[in-house]
């Protein structure tokens, strides 16, 4: 049985457990829409580290392209939590109870 990795995750585990590629989390990370709270890079060698929030947000965002958001209103919606504190909670707390049932069925 495959184990779910911990945090801090790579950028190789938030793809997987977002479901999206690793060329989206770094095309992300590097533009800005996401960022690294345990570790970004610095220089050559060095890792980007991401916690369970960051993961949750990446989780938020993927869901958002699901439902057929461009980029640019994600970076909208995900900047303007005055507007879209509701709809990004909403995601987030679908996100956490997938999450859960999740490690739930592994454990």
């Amino acid at each position: 049985m495959k184990r779910h990795p911990r945090p801090p995750y790579s950028s190789t585990e938030m793809a997987r457990l977002a479901g999206v590629t690793f060329r989206q989390v770094d095309y992300w990370t590097r533009s800005g829409l996401i960022s690294p709270s345990v570790r970004d890079t610095r220089g050559s060698g060095t890792q980007r580290r991401f916690s369970d929030d960051d993961l949750v947000r990446l989780r938020v965002i993927a869901e958002l392209l699901r439902y057929g958001f461009s980029l640019q209103r994600i970076r909208d919606v995900m900047g303007d939590r005055e507007r879209f504190g509701s709809l990004i909670q909403q995601i987030a707390d679908g996100v956490l109870r997938d999450q859960r049932k999740h490690l739930q069925a592994v454990s």
